[in-house]
């Protein structure tokens, strides 16, 4: 039981950051409010809001990471498992915009309080599978880009492409040819810079 509340807890701060608010306004009060527990639970469990937040990170980090599991044919090309990945990605991203933002945020990568940028583990191994499959996609196209720079761009266009449903409150995307229109503007990207 002392587990599971834990875990449902680390849930809840995901689920407040995937509503859009703030984390400086989500506090120990409002999670528990949320959770119909008290404050002093919370505390049983957890120093504070800060290594909650980070948990909940970590758990963002672990579903990214899940959809870079899942497999593709060995047949596919390069192209069609590049714009497969963003598929995946951007499925998950639908659901969860706000958190994988703050994820790959500043304060995502950062650790919070300690005052020096620092990268956990497992969002390090998020972004480097997404990092790999630039890299990939790169290296059959043959474009001569930093990988790296090249996976931040990604990130930034997926975003603002599901940015763009929220802000209008349209309902039900078509994930794939939003995909397919993030690659373009990738491609045509890289083809001008």
């Amino acid at each position: 039981m002392k587990e599971h509340l834990k875990v449902e807890i680390v849930k809840m701060a995901k689920t407040l950051l995937n509503e859009g608010k703030d984390i400086r306004h989500i506090t120990m009060n409002l999670i528990a409010k949320r959770m119909d527990i008290t404050a002093p639970t919370l505390y049983h469990y957890f120093r504070n809001k800060e290594e909650i937040i980070h948990l909940s990170l970590e758990l963002i980090a672990d579903e990214i990471v899940a959809t870079f599991e899942q497999p593709f044919p060995a047949s596919m090309d390069n192209e069609m498992r590049f714009k497969m990945t963003i598929v995946n990605l951007m499925s998950y991203l639908y659901r969860n915009i706000e958190s994988f933002a703050l994820a790959f945020s500043d304060v995502g990568i950062g650790y919070w309080g300690s005052g020096e940028i620092k990268m956990s583990d497992k969002i390090r191994k998020a972004r480097s599978l997404l990092e790999e499959e630039v890299r990939r996609y790169y290296q059959s196209a043959k474009i001569p880009h930093d990988p790296l720079k090249g996976t931040y761009i990604l990130l930034s266009l997926m975003m603002g492409s599901l940015r763009y449903f929220r802000s209008q409150k349209i309902k039900n995307a078509d994930i794939g040819r939003e995909a397919e229109e993030v690659f373009s503007f990738f491609v045509k990207g890289l083809q001008k810079g």
